[in-house]
């Protein structure tokens, strides 16, 4: 076999190519690692000379029960306890605020649904038999107790409005269907005087006024009644009269009447308890049926329980009396 045929032109050329294209690839794959190396020796010589700053940690949370862990988490971030402790009490606090207002309105809520009027006689010292009747507000709402925890419940929760009129609607039935009435105290509250619908054309006692009572009970007013004079002259223009209650304690004297000009006025426990055998009572009780007498104001003596109370407040010249011995509070006027 002759040489030439190991020697073909277009073979030789062929792996020429081939050699060629081997080592352009390998030059490229050169090229590109070097590239490579350098990018990152750049990299390297950048970090070394500006360190970069690793992030703060955040606030860990305070969810934490026990007092040694909590302590860790203070010292870790006091600031930010303070302040998260700070709003957890804030809200805590807002919370039970939430709660107790909340649990206040239910409650002043119960107290309407079960609310009814009892009326006790008002009976006179000479022929001791009813002359007037006092509206005296109850509730069948359990835990509020008689009549001021019932008035305490509506306050606590801000109805006292409500309640007073549904106090008002309750004894305009009542006198709407006792023709016989002719006086009702109903009590009102300092707040009453304050509410417009009081003795207006809307108002369901209006239309009775000249048989109403209104009953203002000095101690619960803190002898500020005195401020509500012109009011009080403008309901009685409408026909209402007033009485003074708890007259004759120690912050109520003769000035009130003068300044206030009531039709009555009313003698509470604290003068008639056991009159019968106190001296002392029985001179101040003479004292004020005189003043009264004086200014067409009458007197009536609350909370007379024994016959003995009855027969002496009558002696002092007492024109009318209530309580137990003068007669119980019924659902309605007899």
């Amino acid at each position: 076999m002759s040489t030439s045929a190991f020697f073909d032109p277009e073979l030789v050329s062929a792996l020429q190519l081939a050699r060629e294209a081997q080592q352009a690839v390998q030059a490229v794959l050169r090229d590109l690692a070097q590239r490579a190396a350098v990018s990152a020796a750049a990299g390297l010589a950048g970090a070394a000379a500006t360190p970069t700053a690793l992030p703060a940690p955040a606030a860990p949370a305070v969810h934490v029960p026990r007092k040694a862990s909590y302590e860790r988490t203070a010292v870790m971030n006091p600031g930010a306890v303070a302040e998260m402790v700070a709003r957890a009490r804030s809200a805590a606090t807002a919370k039970t605020a939430e709660a107790a207002t909340e649990s206040a309105v239910r409650r002043a809520h119960r107290v309407l649904a079960g609310m009814w009027m009892a009326y006790q006689p008002v009976v006179s010292a000479r022929a001791q038999t009813p002359v007037a009747y006092e509206a005296l507000s109850r509730t069948v709402a359990s835990g509020v107790g008689a009549s001021f925890g019932a008035i305490q419940a509506v306050q606590d929760a801000g109805m006292l409005a409500t309640f007073s009129r549904a106090v008002r609607t309750q004894v305009a039935a009542a006198l709407a269907t006792h023709d016989g009435v002719h006086t009702m105290f109903v009590n009102i509250e300092e707040a009453d005087l304050d509410d417009a619908m009081l003795g207006s054309g809307s108002d369901p006692l209006t239309v009775h006024a000249n048989r109403v009572v209104f009953d203002v009970s000095l101690s619960r007013f803190k002898s500020r009644v005195a401020g509500y004079r012109r009011r009080i002259e403008r309901l009685q223009a409408r026909g209402f009269r007033f009485a003074l209650d708890d007259f004759g304690v120690a912050t109520v004297g003769l000035q009130s009447l003068d300044e206030l000009r009531p039709q009555f006025v009313k003698i509470g426990i604290h003068a008639t308890e056991n009159l019968d055998s106190d001296p002392r009572k029985q001179a101040v009780l003479a004292t004020i049926v005189r003043a009264c007498a004086g200014r067409g104001t009458t007197v009536i003596a609350k909370a007379i329980e024994r016959k003995s109370e009855f027969n002496a407040a009558a002696s002092l010249g007492v024109p009318w009396m209530s309580g137990w011995y003068c007669g119980r509070a019924e659902a309605a006027p007899a």
